[in-house]
């Protein structure tokens, strides 16, 4: 049967979704980090393979495949996690890495041919 009120069914749905997650995150465990029942999320282990983080409402074959790529973090861990994979290994030899802090003698060297070549053409 469909609500009359639209907005008593998007609460409705709301409440249902939320309920569905909190019951998945009990029933699987804890952090698989440092075993905190605090704050839990879901972690894509490969961020390339995720299709979507909205996923409760799903039918539950298609949940099950996309939460068997996943695995429960606390909020601490997952931004740890989070962070360290946006984190990109500094290229050395270049004038970005040298804006980010190195002085290296290649960084340096990199930074005067940029420089260089920005005077040149300001001048231009």
């Amino acid at each position: 049967m469909a609500y009359i009120d639209p907005d008593a069914q998007r609460e409705y749905q709301r409440h249902w979704r939320d309920r569905r997650r909190q019951e998945w995150l009990a029933s699987h465990g804890s952090c698989a980090k440092c075993g905190s029942r605090e704050n839990l999320q879901i972690d894509h282990k490969e961020p390339k393979l995720k299709i979507s983080h909205r996923i409760w409402s799903w039918s539950k074959e298609r949940l099950e495949a996309e939460l068997a790529k996943c695995q429960i973090l606390c909020q601490k861990c997952h931004i740890e996690k989070s962070v360290e994979e946006k984190r990109k290994p500094t290229e050395h030899g270049t004038h970005k890495a040298y804006a980010n802090g190195c002085r290296c003698s290649d960084c340096r060297q990199a930074q005067r041919d940029y420089m260089q070549i920005w005077r040149q053409a300001s001048i231009a």
